[in-house]
């Protein structure tokens, strides 16, 4: 089947640049890949339901936005929920697993 354009063809992929889908401080959410297509659907659900949820898209893995992680994950008050449509081993979510621990952030970390 056709795969949907999630973003505007006026705003392409940057290299290395994270897209801010949704702003929120209960949750952060960080997609890549087509899961941010059904991220986006649950996400829009759930904030029905007055959780506010900080939606984040990485276009690459590579270079990991740090600073843009850690950022989001201490401004969320109930942790990181990581998305990826592979193995949860080597992606998203172990780099962020890996960002949360190195700075010795305390928030709960669900890799999916």
């Amino acid at each position: 089947g056709e795969v949907p354009r999630l973003f505007p063809t006026y705003s392409p992929m940057r290299f290395g640049t994270v897209r801010v889908l949704s702003e929120g401080k209960d949750v952060c959410l960080v997609t890549s890949g087509i899961c941010t297509e059904e991220a986006i659907k649950a996400r829009e659900m759930i904030t029905t339901s007055g959780v506010q949820i900080r939606h984040l898209h990485l276009s690459t893995i590579v270079p990991f936005p740090v600073n843009v992680i850690l950022d989001a994950a201490t401004s969320c008050k109930y942790g990181v929920i990581t998305m990826e449509n592979h193995l949860i081993n080597g992606g998203v979510g172990s780099a962020t697993a890996e960002v949360l621990a190195e700075h010795a952030v305390g928030k709960r970390l669900i890799r999916l």
